[in-house]
């Protein structure tokens, strides 16, 4: 019973304490999407104070993600059973793949070596499936919806 009130007193902590973290919150972040609803662009904003006071925003070098040297394109989505990856432009760095069920079930998971993969969905029911790209610690996922 003590451990359960400790527990519960530091979750009203917590909870507590998120609105003071929110307002401290220094960036925002603005993503851009292709006509298919895929995420192709982060970009992080920094609030700075300058000497007058007034917060002005910069973007970081630091803040860019990998999609600034490489594009990702994911097609035909929905799909009726195959879909192709085409990765271009900066690919020195190897390409984690990895295809999940909605559930969070690992169904393929793979090194991508070429700059244009398939992916075959035909033996799978109809639904919606992720695939998660991982490059140089940086993970991107898109949903990728199986038609019947």
């Amino acid at each position: 019973m003590n451990r359960q009130l400790r527990i519960v007193a530091l979750l009203i902590a917590l909870i507590g304490a998120l609105p003071i973290c929110h307002a401290q919150q220094t960036h925002t972040v603005a993503f851009s999407y292709d006509l298919d609803g895929n995420r192709i662009n982060r970009e992080i904003l920094f609030n700075r104070m300058e000497n007058t006071g007034e917060a002005s925003e910069e973007l970081l070098p630091s803040a860019l993600d990998f999609f600034e040297t490489m594009e990702v394109n994911l097609y035909p989505n929905p799909t009726n059973d195959k879909f192709f990856v085409e990765i271009k432009g900066d690919t020195s760095e190897k390409a984690e793949a990895t295809l999940t069920h909605i559930s969070g079930a690992v169904l393929e998971k793979r090194i991508l070596t070429n700059s244009l993969e398939s992916f075959d969905l035909s033996g799978l029911a109809s639904g919606v499936y992720l695939l998660k790209l991982t490059v140089d610690k940086e993970t991107h996922v898109w949903k990728v919806i199986k038609k019947q």
